[in-house]
């Protein structure tokens, strides 16, 4: 699975968005390949910037790690990160806290896109990163299409996500997430 932004305008990026849309593309691809023996992660992060990094939500953050950690139906095999830059880092400090060493280990970061090559077969990448699997644009409109055809799909998913009488325990908020008794005010 790779991503990237397309749209690198910082008005518009929304990193909780970018999270349901992983959600999403995992979905889709568990929905129509099925179980694999794992899947690999790539993020190139050109044109992420500081000003990208501060839009991230903590919560949102910490809440998606123990998603990605303890609950997506697949078996991450890898994460690679290219591209990278002091912003990586910094995300990746972000992350951290929220990580087991297990998901740690995972993660490489590869300034020269040939070591990439080691981990992903040329051909699954786009042409842009020297693959055979089309264009960025191609590779993103078919994503698109795939998600329209979809669309009904999730929405009935969330529906079922947002049906709070369906949860196991009591609903979780900024006092529980955190650890902390009381209310903030």
């Amino acid at each position: 699975m790779f991503t990237r932004l397309m749209d690198r305008k910082i008005d518009t990026y929304d990193s909780l968005n970018q999270m349901k849309l992983f959600d999403m593309l995992t979905s889709m691809a568990f929905r129509y390949i099925g179980p694999t023996e794992g899947q690999i992660f790539l993020m190139d992060m050109e044109g992420c910037s500081l000003a990208h990094l501060m839009r991230v939500n903590l919560v949102h953050l910490k809440k998606n790690m123990f998603y990605v950690q303890e609950t997506l139906p697949v078996r991450l095999k890898g994460i690679h990160i290219i591209n990278v830059s002091p912003i990586t880092d910094k995300l990746l400090s972000m992350s951290k806290p929220f990580l087991k060493k297990e998901m740690i280990d995972l993660i490489h970061t590869h300034s020269k896109i040939e070591t990439l090559f080691d981990y992903i077969p040329k051909e699954a990448l786009p042409n842009e990163l020297g693959g055979k699997a089309g264009t960025f644009k191609e590779l993103h409109e078919k994503q698109i299409k795939l998600a329209m055809e979809n669309a009904q799909y999730f929405i009935e998913e969330e529906a079922e996500i947002a049906d709070e009488s369906k949860r196991l325990g009591k609903p979780k908020n900024l006092d529980n997430i955190f650890g902390i008794e009381g209310t903030f005010k």
